[in-house]
């Protein structure tokens, strides 16, 4: 997890950002996205199949705290850019973020942070997930 702040703290996009302590009774990040894709988790058959479905579930949690008005906007500039993919596939990929977005609202309907990275590895135990988020600084004062 520090080598992705570190790298996070080095890029451009995040020089005016500072680190902060998660507000106390916040749930994690990495967990919040964990019981989002629980359903489909068994799915997966293999690492990189996991870091798709985890993937597509930030996408999904971004998009659902964007104003309502610019999420169809956001799924459909992101399927545009599947070259080479057929029709079906595309309309599946938006139910799946589109369920997932509907996952998030249910479980996380306060919760406004923007997942900035994250990684995922394989342990003895199972897949580790580790999120960096950002959180407005209005948004971080009302939980602290």
């Amino acid at each position: 997890m520090q080598r992705m702040i570190n790298e996070l703290k080095e890029s451009d996009k995040f020089k005016n950002f500072r680190q902060v302590e998660r507000p106390a009774g916040m749930v994690k990040m990495s967990d919040a996205i964990a019981e989002i894709i629980e359903p489909y988790k068994d799915m997966t058959e293999s690492l990189d199949e996991y870091k798709k479905l985890v993937s597509i579930a930030c996408l999904a949690w971004n998009i659902k705290i964007m104003p309502k008005h610019l999420r169809e906007f956001e799924i459909n500039k992101i399927t545009k850019g599947f070259t080479g993919v057929k029709l079906k596939d595309k309309q599946d990929f938006k139910a799946i973020i589109k369920t997932l977005m509907e996952r998030k609202e249910l479980l996380y309907p306060e919760d406004k942070r923007l997942i900035v990275n994250y990684e995922v590895t394989e342990s003895k135990k199972g897949f580790r997930l580790n999120i960096a988020y950002a959180l407005r600084k209005e948004e971080h004062e009302k939980k602290t």
